[in-house]
C-alpha cells in the first residue's frame, strides 16, 4: 500500500477526467496531466511502445520490425534524425545549420509501383555546417549502389583482434568529410540494422548525446593542441 501510495498522481481537479473516455484518450492527456516535457513523453511512449513489447512478445513486438520507408510521420528515420538534430542544436545552438539525409533503395520499376528488395541495414547522414536550406533529405540508390556504400562504411569501421579476425559491428558510427553543392561538410554517418528499436527518439536522444560529448572532446583536444603549438613557437 505505501508503494502505491506514494506514485505521483495528478492534482484532483473536476475537470480532471473531461474528454477521457478510453485508454487513447488517457494517454493523450497523460503529459499534460504531469506536466512531461515533449522528450519525456518520448521516452516513455518509446519505452511503453517498442521497449516493453520486447518482454511482453518477442516474436511479434515492434521493436523488431523492419522501418517504413517514406516520408511518413511513421517513418522511424524521420523522427530519428528530427530527434538527433534537436538534440545538436539544443547542445550548440539552434543557429547551426545541421542537417540530414536518409538513404533508401531506388524502386526498380516506380510506374509498376513495384517495392524495390530492401537490404538489412539502414543509412543515415547528419551534415554539420550544412548549406542545405533543408533539415531533412532523401537520396535513392540502387541496391548494389547502396550495399556498396554500406560496405565501405563497414571497412572503415572494422577492427581486427590479435589473430586477424575481423569483428563486424552491427552499429556503425563514422566521422567524415563529403563535399556537398561545392562546400566541405563534416558529417557523421549512422549505419544499423533495419528494426525499429534501433531508431527511436528515444535512441536518438543517446546516440546524439554521444555524439555531441564525441565532438566537444575532439575540440577540446583541438585547442590545446594549438595551445602547444603557440607555446613552442
Amino acid at each position: 500500500m505505501e508503494t502505491f501510495l506514494s506514485l505521483p498522481c495528478p492534482n484532483p481537479e473536476k475537470s480532471l477526467l473531461e474528454n477521457i473516455t478510453d485508454i487513447p484518450s488517457l494517454d493523450n492527456a497523460t503529459p499534460d496531466l504531469y506536466n512531461l516535457t515533449v522528450p519525456e513523453s518520448a521516452l516513455i511512449d518509446d519505452m511503453l511502445s517498442c521497449n516493453l513489447s520486447v518482454f511482453k512478445d518477442t516474436t511479434e513486438s515492434r521493436a523488431y520490425q523492419k522501418t517504413i520507408r517514406n516520408n511518413s510521420d511513421q517513418n522511424s528515420l524521420n523522427q530519428y534524425c528530427d530527434w538527433f538534430i534537436r538534440v545538436l542544436k539544443a547542445t550548440f545552438g539552434k543557429d547551426k545549420a545541421i542537417s540530414a539525409t536518409i538513404f533508401e533503395e531506388k524502386a526498380l520499376h516506380p510506374e509498376k509501383n513495384i517495392e524495390p528488395t530492401y537490404l538489412s541495414m539502414r543509412l543515415i547522414a547528419i551534415h554539420l555546417e550544412s548549406p542545405s536550406s533543408s533539415e531533412l533529405e532523401t537520396e535513392y540508390f540502387d541496391n548494389d549502389d547502396l550495399a556498396s556504400e554500406l560496405s565501405k562504411l563497414q571497412n572503415l569501421a572494422e577492427n581486427k583482434t590479435q589473430d586477424n579476425a575481423i569483428i563486424f559491428r552491427r552499429v556503425i558510427r563514422i566521422f567524415d568529410v563529403v563535399e556537398k553543392n561545392g562546400h566541405k561538410i563534416p558529417t557523421i554517418f549512422i549505419a544499423k540494422p533495419d528494426e525499429v528499436r534501433y531508431w527511436t527518439r528515444s535512441m536518438a536522444m543517446r546516440d546524439a548525446d554521444e555524439i555531441a560529448l564525441d565532438i566537444m572532446m575532439w575540440q577540446q583536444t583541438r585547442q590545446e593542441e594549438r595551445t602547444h603549438e603557440k607555446t613552442l613557437y
